[in-house]
């Protein structure tokens, strides 16, 4: 029993090692690899074999015999039903503010445009511009209160030019009713009036012109001139009948220039400052367009 003891007392466990006999060892150093642990199945085990697939059976996909879950593909059918503004309120739940339609009101649009004003482009696409003709194509007939009197001013500047171009001119050498002639070849005539110089076509009016101003038939009223001194007369029109012969003062006055034109107006009478006088122009459709300081006013 003392022996037993004495064998027992020298046997002690240290974390899986017996000491106290020769040529034990650890217990790890006694099983077969982990590989063949891992291989050791149970009489009458067999391992299943591992199918991936999608098992859901709501998905396009679908795997039976899938034991091992992998990703499913679905169909997704949308059906696009288009509502103008009375149909969306009676067949769609707008109760969600991102689906509700807002009516917006006039006072918007002018809050909008007055914020806005400065960045719309004056002409253009989207413009002030754009704007009014479109505002006044909608309106038709309407004219600016400001283009009446301004109308009117034009009427009592081109009705003073027509008094002011009536007036006949003079030249302190050169006599009205005269006829010059060319001193160089080719010989050419010319009849002077309202100090302007307006080329006989047909020198048998020659005739008709003595007897308009009382000369003499038989007196030569022919005045030789250099064709330097001839340059420094402005031209009229030209004499080709009879009754070129009438053709008023206001009329040669008025030769090459148009008074009923409000560019010519501005540009010989007025201040040449863009100080708000009005101007003809079209438009990038082409429309006839009145502009103040390059803007359109009406």
């Amino acid at each position: 029993m003392e022996e037993e003891n004495e064998i027992g007392s020298n046997i002690t466990h240290d974390h899986g090692t017996s000491r106290g006999f020769e040529g034990w060892k650890p217990y790890q150093e006694l099983l077969p690899p982990q590989e063949e642990q891992d291989n050791i199945q149970s009489p009458g085990y067999s391992p299943e074999e591992v199918i991936k697939g999608c098992m859901d059976p709501e998905a396009n996909n679908y795997n039976p015999d899938a034991n091992q879950n992998e990703k499913c593909e679905y169909s997704v059918s949308l059906q696009r039903t288009i509502y103008d503004n009375k149909n969306l309120t009676d067949n769609v739940d707008n109760s969600f503010s991102e689906l509700s339609v807002r009516d917006f009101l006039i006072k918007d649009f002018f809050n909008l445009y007055k914020k806005l004003f400065y960045n719309i482009p004056i002409k253009g696409l989207f413009s002030h511009q754009d704007i009014i003709t479109r505002s006044r194509n909608y309106i038709g007939g309407y004219i600016h209160p400001r283009s009446k009197d301004i109308n009117n001013l034009y009427t009592q500047i081109t009705s003073a030019l027509e008094i002011l171009y009536s007036i006949e001119k003079t030249h302190s050498i050169i006599k009205n009713s005269s006829v010059l002639k060319t001193k160089e070849e080719p010989i050419e005539y010319y009849y002077i009036q309202t100090m302007r110089k307006r080329k006989i076509n047909d020198i048998t009016l020659i005739e008709k012109i003595k007897e308009i101003n009382g000369y003499n038939p038989n007196q030569d009223i022919s005045v030789p001139i250099d064709r330097t001194a001839l340059d420094f007369l402005e031209n009229g029109p030209d004499i080709n009948t009879e009754l070129d012969l009438g053709t008023t003062d206001l009329t040669i006055n008025l030769d090459g220039i148009d008074i009923d034109s409000r560019t010519y107006l501005i540009n010989e009478y007025g201040s040449g400052t863009g100080g708000g006088y009005p101007s003809e122009g079209k438009d990038e459709d082409g429309n006839n367009v009145s502009y103040i300081n390059n803007r359109p006013y009406s």
